[in-house]
Parts: structure tokens; sequence; C-alpha cells
């Protein structure tokens, strides 16, 4: 377990637990960080929330979010916790 500053200054707890390294209570950080991107603004929210299946939402934002000046892998993205949460 680790505790953490990261460098928006928000305290982070991470687990690992074999391989998988949990962030914030999400799967890894790339799925963390890519609900924060799509529910920062009212517009992809509300796309995301109009999709009705994993694979919408993945073809919808992947190229979205590797557009977006950011470190997300889309690849490590868990798409399906990324959709039960929206």
């Amino acid at each position: 377990m680790e505790l953490k500053l990261n460098t928006n200054k928000e305290l982070s707890l991470n687990m690992t637990i074999g391989n998988t390294e949990k962030y914030n209570g999400w799967s890894n950080w790339h799925t963390w960080d890519a609900y924060n991107h799509i529910t920062s603004y009212e517009g992809s929210w509300m796309r995301a929330s109009e999709c009705r299946s994993v694979n919408r939402l993945k073809n919808e934002f992947g190229p979205w979010i590797k557009l977006q000046e950011n470190e997300i892998d889309v690849n490590e993205i868990n798409w399906e916790e990324l959709f039960e949460a929206i």
C-alpha cells in the first residue's frame, strides 16, 4: 500500500495486488483519468451517458482520449469499469 501526493497535489492511495495497481478506488490510473476527462465536460459526459454498450463507449471516446494532451494509454483503460461508472 502506498500513499502519495500526485502532480495535481491530490492525495491518492495506491494498492498493488499481483500485477494490478489500484488507483483511488479504480482498477488503474488510466481508467481513473479517462473518467475525469470524460466527466469534466458536460457535453462529453452527456454523450458518454448515451452510450448503451462498452464497445460503443470505447469506439466513441478511445480516439477522443488519444487526442487529449495526457498520458492515458487507451489500451490500459478498463472500459467495462468506466461504462458502469458513467
